[in-house]
C-alpha cells in the first residue's frame, strides 16, 4: 500500500471505485479470467505452425513464473486490497456484477486456499506478460500477425487493468509481476537453449560412437 501511495498519492484500487459499475466489474472479469489462455493461446498458434523450439522456450518460461510466483507467496506473504484492513471501500463496500462476476468470485475464492495471501506478485500478470512478450518476439511466425499481436496487447493490458479495478491486487504486485516475467523469460530461453546444445552434443557423441549390442 505504501508503494502505491509512493508512486500515485492514492491507493489505485480504492480511487477506482469511483468508476464502479456492475457491467464493467463483469467485463473486467473476463479479461482477469484470461490469464492463463493468454499465453496459451501464443503457445498453441507456435504449435500449430510447426515452431517446437519457440514452444519450449514459452513454456518453460510460464513454468519458472509460477515457481517463482510460489516462492514470492511463501517468502511475502501480502493480502489483496480487497482483503486489507487498512482500506475502507464505500462505493460498493463489496463488488457486484449483473450476470459474471458473482458466480466467477465465488469460483476464484473456493479454488484459492490461500487467497488472503497470495497477492505479491500477481501471477496474473505474471502470466499475461509472458504471453505478450513473447507474442511480440515471435509476432513474424504467429498467422495474421498483425491482427493477432494486436488483440494479444490489448486483452493483457485490459487484464493488467481489472487486477486493480476488481480489488485483486496492488500496483506493486503488478510491477512484481512484471519482473518476475523479464526474469522467467531470461531463464525460459537460457535453459531451453542450454538443453539444445546439451542434446545436440549427446546425438553428436553417439553419431561418432555407436552403442554397440
Amino acid at each position: 500500500m505504501k508503494i502505491d501511495v509512493m508512486i500515485f498519492g492514492v491507493v489505485p484500487s480504492v480511487w477506482l471505485q469511483h468508476w464502479y459499475h456492475p457491467i464493467a466489474v463483469d467485463i473486467m472479469s473476463v479479461f482477469y479470467a484470461l490469464y492463463f489462455l493468454i499465453p496459451c493461446s501464443v503457445l498453441f498458434l507456435l504449435y500449430m505452425k510447426g515452431h517446437i523450439r519457440e514452444f519450449k522456450i514459452i513454456a518453460t518460461s510460464m513454468v519458472i513464473t509460477l515457481a517463482l510466483g510460489y516462492m514470492c507467496y511463501i517468502i511475502f506473504p501480502a493480502s489483496p486490497p480487497r482483503f486489507s484492513p487498512l482500506l475502507t471501500f464505500t462505493n460498493p463496500v463489496e463488488l457486484r456484477g449483473m450476470f459474471i462476476f458473482n458466480a466467477a468470485q465465488h469460483i476464484w475464492d473456493k479454488a484459492s486456499t490461500a487467497a488472503s495471501f497470495c497477492a505479491f506478485p500477481s501471477l496474473h500478470v505474471g502470466l499475461s506478460s509472458i504471453g505478450a512478450l513473447w507474442g511480440i518476439k515471435y509476432r513474424t511466425l504467429l498467422p495474421k500477425k498483425t491482427w493477432v499481436v494486436s488483440l494479444l496487447l490489448f486483452t493483457t493490458g485490459m487484464l493488467w487493468f481489472s487486477t486493480l479495478y476488481l480489488r485483486h491486487h496492488w500496483f506493486a504486485d503488478v510491477i512484481a509481476g512484471w519482473v518476475i516475467a523479464g526474469i522467467a523469460s531470461i531463464l525460459g530461453y537460457s535453459l531451453s537453449y542450454l538443453w539444445e546444445k546439451n542434446t545436440e552434443r549427446e546425438e553428436s557423441q553417439l553419431e561418432i560412437c555407436p552403442l554397440v549390442e
